[in-house]
């Protein structure tokens, strides 16, 4: 935790201790080199003066001689028996002695002994004086370092008022600022120092937040009208679809709530996000005359100045049209290819022309996995509500799916069309009861392959061995949920596996739809790169984590799905600066234990129903995918409730896991839609 003490108290602190410190350290210095000088010098003295003395008796022996030192003692071998017993075996130097006398006092004091020609001198020092001595050098040097912390403490307590003065004086006044509502420029109260320079910047952010509240504040009276009539119309609408009898109860029942109104507001969001986009939206659908295959003849020079290939396109009639259309997707020309198929809607079943589009989505699959999801999704949207605006809403399907690059060639999944004759054979388009255990196989070996080239070998084996269409589909479906379970992958978009094989099986059920395209629905799932990606970062078997399962607590119902829930709250925040590539994302642990709860509530085989309201609640709130999250969601309820026991139950452990992976990522829709759905009263809807 950090400090919250002031400023001004960390200054006097800090400057009181460098003073305390700076004194402390030069008078331990001081008795250091007192103590050992002094040392030198009285060894030095006393060394030289019973060396003066002894000298002295040698040369005079007649003469009494004496030590410049207080006491000195002058003995002979014979008379050395006189002197104290410890003294008489010293040798020649200066000796520390300390004893204690008759009286019980403990005396220390230096002996200097000399032994030259049979004399033996003693000299002594009472060092009991360098002792006192020094302890009235530390008392003093103590004092001093004492008031040198005291005048420390001074000087930092006038520094503090002196140089925090100006960001004191800085501080009031913004406090002035709130008090008074307005805020002045704070730039000329002070110098050109460092505090200025603050001081100007806090009045260049203070212009700008001034400009945004005043916008804000503009933009809520504005809008507090504006939002009450398109809540109000979402709202009305939502309840009209709730009481509409052609809604599925798949819808219906997501429908409660303010959470009723997001799937509508993510829609509308990523349309805004996209739909002025050139590239990946209509951009501008000018109202096109149909184009005829008389309209799409070009003359030979203008051919070969296009491609060179020099054939003449001028022929009449509907299989002109279709070949002019897969000339224009050739040459990567979408809006000529919008204008053939305008004349195309009207001259060919609809099936027909949908089909010769998905020829040639299909194979771009590898490119994109969108190309093929594009104008099979909407296609399916005209299905379920009508196709009244057909040719409109297919206008931009169309020209994604005919620009640049070209439909590409699939020369792998062709050799096994015709290594297996699947082309030629009498395929069973319906599945049943009996083809159950078959299903489960081909699904089960699907989620274990290693290389996804193997998938279409697999499938294409078990169309020879008698599966129908249907089921090939149903045990895709099975091998593209343990795939995902095994893959690694923590990039919120990899749903394709899901909503690929989804769409896909839903495909396989329309009547018209051409069997080459049809093989090639099943064989190409893997060709797409959001799913081929997934190949790379896969764990070796989808089997679930048993010990893990096992130390897990029994739970009731409420119980584990409130764990289910908590555990994809609580998914650690993504650090984006460490993510150069979205594609190469690797899911953190957490995902697994979120994973191993799943597991659990389906093994205990809870109400499904339930655990799937409680994934719509949260994956609507998600705007990171650009709706991939609703999508998978979506793709796995259908799943589930479209696969048969026992592996149905793995399709809602998978949405479990990518709503772990994607939840928390930017969830800005939702917050904003939050916010504008109380900016005015609660009953504003209801007044207007």
């Amino acid at each position: 935790m950090q400090s919250r003490r002031k400023l001004r108290y960390r200054l006097i602190v800090s400057f009181t201790l460098f003073g305390f410190g700076l004194s402390a350290l030069f008078a331990v210095a001081a008795l250091n080199i007192r103590a050992k000088v002094e040392n030198q010098l009285v060894v030095s003295a006393l060394q030289h003066d019973v060396d003066q003395a002894v000298d002295q008796i040698i040369a005079h022996p007649d003469q009494q001689s004496h030590s410049e030192l207080l006491e000195a003692w002058f003995k002979s071998e014979r008379t050395l028996y006189k002197m104290p017993l410890a003294w008489q075996n010293l040798q020649s130097g200066v000796h520390d002695i300390t004893e204690t006398d008759a009286n019980g006092v403990v005396r220390h004091y230096k002996l200097a002994v000399r032994r030259k020609d049979g004399i033996i001198g003693f000299v002594r020092y009472d060092a009991g004086r360098e002792e006192v001595g020094k302890q009235q050098l530390v008392i003093a040097l103590v004092l001093a370092v004492f008031l040198f912390t005291l005048l420390s403490l001074a000087i930092g307590l006038w520094l503090s008022r002196k140089v925090l003065k100006p960001v004191t004086e800085l501080a009031n006044r913004l406090r002035g600022f709130r008090k008074a509502g307005k805020a002045e420029p704070l730039a000329p109260h002070f110098a050109d120092d460092e505090v200025g320079e603050l001081a100007h910047a806090l009045d260049e952010y203070s212009v700008r937040l001034t400009a945004m509240v005043e916008h804000d504040r503009e933009f809520n009276s504005d809008v507090s009208h504006e939002l009450r009539t398109p809540l109000a119309v979402i709202a009305s609408t939502t309840e009209l679809l709730q009481g509409s009898s052609d809604l599925t109860p798949k819808l219906s029942e997501r429908l409660s709530g303010e959470d009723r109104f997001l799937p509508i507001m993510q829609h509308v969001a990523l349309s805004n996000k996209h739909i002025h986009d050139p590239v990946t939206s209509p951009f501008q659908l000018l109202e096109f005359k149909p184009l005829d295959p008389r309209g799409a003849a070009v003359s030979r020079t203008e051919d070969l100045a296009a491609d060179g290939s020099g054939d003449e396109v001028n022929a009449e009639g509907v299989e002109a049209a279709k070949a002019a259309f897969l000339k224009a997707c050739s040459r990567g020309e979408s809006n000529k290819a919008d204008h053939l198929f305008l004349w195309l809607w009207d001259h060919v079943p609809k099936m027909e022309a949908f089909d010769l589009l998905m020829s040639v989505a299909i194979p771009k699959n590898s490119l994109d996995d969108h190309y093929f999801i594009f104008p099979a999704y909407t296609w399916r949207a005209l299905d379920l509500y009508g196709d009244e605006h057909l040719k409109v809403l297919m206008r931009p399907a169309v020209r994604y799916v005919a620009r640049f690059p070209t439909h590409r060639v699939v020369p792998d999944v062709d050799s096994v069309i015709e290594k297996y004759g699947l082309m030629d054979l009498e395929l069973r388009e319906k599945t049943g009861d009996d083809e159950t255990a078959e299903i489960g196989r081909v699904g089960e070996a699907i989620g274990r392959v290693e290389k996804y080239p193997e998938i279409p070998r697999l499938l294409a084996q078990a169309l020879v061995d008698g599966l129908s269409m249907e089921g090939a589909g149903e045990a895709l479906s099975i091998g593209a949920a343990g795939l995902f379970l095994r893959s690694q992958t923590g990039n919120p978009m990899d749903v394709h596996m899901h909503t690929s094989a989804n769409l896909r099986r839903w495909l396989l059920k329309l009547d018209g739809f051409s069997r080459r395209n049809r093989l090639l629905i099943l064989l190409l799932w893997h060709t797409g790169p959001e799913v081929m990606s997934t190949q790379y970062r896969m764990n070796p078997v989808s089997e679930p984590d048993t010990a893990a399962l096992a130390a897990l607590p029994h739970r009731s119902q409420d119980e584990l799905l409130a764990a289910i829930t908590d555990s994809i709250h609580q998914q650690p925040p993504t650090d984006w600066s460490t993510v150069t590539n979205l594609g190469k994302m690797i899911a953190v642990p957490e995902v697994k234990e979120t994973v191993n709860l799943a597991q659990q509530y389906v093994n205990l085989r809870y109400d499904p129903e339930v655990l799937i309201a409680r994934l719509a609640e949260i994956v609507c709130h998600d705007s990171f995918t650009e709706m991939h999250a609703f999508k998978h969601h979506q793709s796995i309820v259908e799943e589930f409730r479209n696969t048969r026991d026992p592996w149905r139950w793995q399709h809602l452990v998978c949405g479990v896991q990518a709503a772990a992976i994607s939840y928390g990522k930017n969830m800005e829709v939702f917050e904003d839609a939050l916010d504008l759905m109380h900016a005015s009263p609660a009953n504003a809807i209801a007044a207007e």
